[in-house]
């Protein structure tokens, strides 16, 4: 962002959480993605057996009343639950900007975000192009039963004139 204050160029960020994204994977969505990445079909098999048989209890006045299959979300607290949502959303990212090219360069490199966990930074020159960034990511997530944080997600830009487009995610406008 400095190079860009230092050369006067805009540069705008979208900040974007997913909502309980740890808790939104889709098995069968996770499975296919890790086939498409070509990963070991017998790593694969291992992990879905131990999430087909995944199960959580159901407790009141503490006692477990029933046990429900656990078919949505990685495991908390396991070790391969980062690994498996990064490869998720690898895949989402991917589908929402897998042909649209940045226009923003760091280090010589054109680059649309920049990811940690779940959260994304979306970076683009103008608001037009964050505009699409957002639409894109929003369709994206839609198609794996995922949502943006409405809450959350911030716009942030270094220019000098006053925004005059609105970006919208699930029909709310971001605020700025």
């Amino acid at each position: 962002m400095e190079k860009y204050l230092q050369h006067q160029q805009e540069l705008h960020h979208v900040f974007i959480d997913f909502k309980k994204a740890f808790d939104r994977d889709w098995h069968e969505a996770l499975w296919l993605t890790m086939r498409k990445y070509n990963i070991n079909s017998n790593l694969i098999s291992v992990i879905e057996n131990l999430y087909n048989k995944a199960t959580s209890a159901v407790f009141c006045n503490n006692n477990i009343v029933d046990w429900l299959r656990t078919t949505v979300g990685v495991r908390q607290g396991c070790l391969l639950s980062p690994t498996l949502f990064n490869i998720f959303l690898k895949r989402i990212m991917t589908d929402a900007l897998g042909d649209h090219f940045g226009t923003v360069s760091i280090g010589g490199r054109s680059v649309t975000n920049l990811r940690f966990a779940d959260d994304i930074d979306g970076l683009a020159r103008n608001e037009c192009e964050l505009a699409s960034l957002v639409k894109r990511l929003d369709k994206a997530l839609s198609n794996f039963g995922m949502r943006l944080v409405l809450k959350k997600p911030k716009i942030m830009t270094n220019s000098k004139e006053s925004s005059k487009k609105e970006i919208k995610a699930n029909g709310q406008i971001l605020e700025m």
